[in-house]
């Protein structure tokens, strides 16, 4: 008698690496894209224009969020890690690309905002990684 039985693929092995790549891609265009809708909200509208720094951080902090979910969601395991390590990174590239594009104070290095998208993503990373599938 023959079994039925199918194997089964072996399992793809997820790269963390590649993972962290793709949440840094996501976080920034969907920074790109808040910070957008928000620039018309304030041009188009009668918002006091006062609140565009506090509206700024809460844009960085949910984009260091969704960096560390997406990234934990991707990774294998240790999704703590993945999710401050992302949001690390993010706050890095931030500065970085503000030394590109700022003319005018690009020496200031934050650890402020490089601690604030360390913890949002690493809570980030915290949701992400139960937020996988079983």
């Amino acid at each position: 008698m023959e079994s039925s039985v199918q194997p089964t693929k072996p399992k793809k092995k997820k790269n963390g690496i590649q993972g962290l790549l793709i949440s840094l891609c996501i976080g920034l265009v969907l920074m790109c894209f808040l910070l957008t809708v928000v620039s018309a909200v304030f041009v188009f509208t009668d918002f006091d224009e006062t609140h565009e720094k506090t509206a700024a951080v809460l844009i960085v902090v949910l984009s260091a969020f969704c960096v560390g979910s997406f990234c934990a969601k991707n990774a294998s395991s240790r999704g703590f890690f993945w999710g401050l390590l992302g949001g690390c990174l993010f706050g890095v590239l931030l500065w970085l690309l503000g030394l590109l594009l700022v003319t005018e104070g690009t020496g200031d290095f934050s650890w402020r905002t490089v601690l604030t998208t360390s913890g949002a993503g690493l809570l980030g990373g915290i949701v992400g990684i139960n937020l996988k599938k079983k």
